[in-house]
């Protein structure tokens, strides 16, 4: 199993996303899109793990001890498939 570390974004920059890809996505009608209820910022990509229940513990702890902060979306990127 694969996990990361994401941050919900909010409906309404959802929203903005999905209209600012619409060209994107029809030039590349063949990705796998997600739906924008999906859409989120990947803080940090773990990878392939074994047993995810024993990173709970330390995200947690990680997540509860955090100021809020404002995030800049410059850019953004895709995933490549494991075929």
């Amino acid at each position: 199993m694969q996990i990361f570390l994401g941050i919900k974004i909010p409906e309404k920059t959802r929203t903005l996303i999905q209209k600012t890809i619409v060209p994107i996505q029809q030039k590349y009608f063949e990705a796998d899109w997600d739906e924008p209820k999906n859409f989120h910022m990947t803080v940090s990509f773990i990878g392939d793990v074994v047993d995810y229940k024993r990173y709970i513990p330390r995200i947690e702890k990680s997540i509860y001890e955090m100021r809020p902060f404002m995030l800049e979306l410059r850019r953004g990127n895709t995933f490549q498939h494991k075929d």
